[in-house]
């Protein structure tokens, strides 16, 4: 069997306080979380919160894996405008900083705008450039904060949302100190899943895990969609991936019981196909 062990994103309970629902995470058996930095449910710049969330893991045993930076339209590493990028960065650059306070080893980061759709010709590559330029801040203050700054694949449709351009960015960025974040719906959605280990290599540090029927990101729990889940599994085992299993699961319902018996059955049909996995 394969030991990729699988952890819950706080996201799916956006609607909720952080400090409600982790004591439920933890007797569901997650061990392992990544922290959702949406309004509302955590406000990583107030020290206290900062304080009493590092404490409150500690004392439930959860491990903060990772640390997903905001997302919002006002946020664009990409921007044309000098002002509107340089806030983008220096607001993941708290979000940074959050992290290690928290000893979340990985910050996810979105490599472009969540509200822009994809461009073409040379505003396309210059979208490119700025994003790595941006990219390389990050990279640097999150190599003296001592945390991994990890590029998520974005949605196909949005701009630079396309695995090449993920590459792309990769290969602008220097050093060991940064990964990639392998987001299962949004690859299933660009027709690229189990093709994505073999293309993104070593760089692979973890996925978000979650289904969809083709067509939308739903965000549903692994089986409940048309991934292949043995078929990717497999290819993971074969690209010698060694990380975590991140669920990332829908957050539309206030309603956490039903959140969590969906991430517990994704949970479970994830570790009985790991038993029939074989590595290499």
């Amino acid at each position: 069997m394969i030991n990729w062990p699988v952890g819950l994103s706080t996201g799916c309970f956006y609607r909720t306080s952080i400090f409600e629902i982790l004591s439920a995470v933890r007797e569901s058996g997650f061990s392992l979380v990544e922290v959702s930095s949406s309004a509302g449910h955590f406000d990583f710049r107030n020290p206290i919160d900062l304080k009493r969330l590092y404490v409150l893991l500690r004392n439930l045993e959860l491990v903060p894996f990772s640390f997903h930076s905001p997302l919002a339209d006002h946020l664009d590493i990409t921007s044309a405008d000098h002002a509107e990028r340089d806030r983008t960065v220096r607001e993941i650059l708290i979000v940074a900083e959050a992290a290690a306070a928290l000893q979340a080893q990985h910050l996810i980061v979105h490599p472009g705008p969540d509200h822009l759709h994809r461009t073409d010709g040379q505003q396309h590559w210059e979208r490119l450039k700025r994003a790595g330029e941006s990219l390389r801040r990050i990279q640097e203050r999150c190599r003296e904060l001592g945390v991994v700054m990890v590029l998520e694949n974005m949605l196909p449709h949005l701009s630079l949302g396309q695995t090449h351009d993920l590459l792309r960015l990769t290969a602008q960025l220097d050093g060991s100190e940064f990964g990639v974040c392998l987001d299962t719906g949004h690859a299933n959605l660009a027709g690229d899943i189990y093709d994505l280990p073999r293309q993104i290599g070593d760089r692979l540090r973890m996925l978000h895990v979650h289904d969809n029927k083709g067509r939308r990101d739903d965000h549903l729990p692994p089986g409940q969609g048309k991934i292949d889940w043995q078929l990717l599994l497999q290819r993971l085992a074969e690209n010698k991936f060694r990380g975590p299993l991140m669920l990332e699961l829908a957050g539309d319902s206030n309603d956490t019981d039903q959140l969590l018996r969906g991430a517990r059955a994704g949970r479970e049909l994830l570790d009985e196909i790991k038993q029939r996995v074989k590595g290499r």
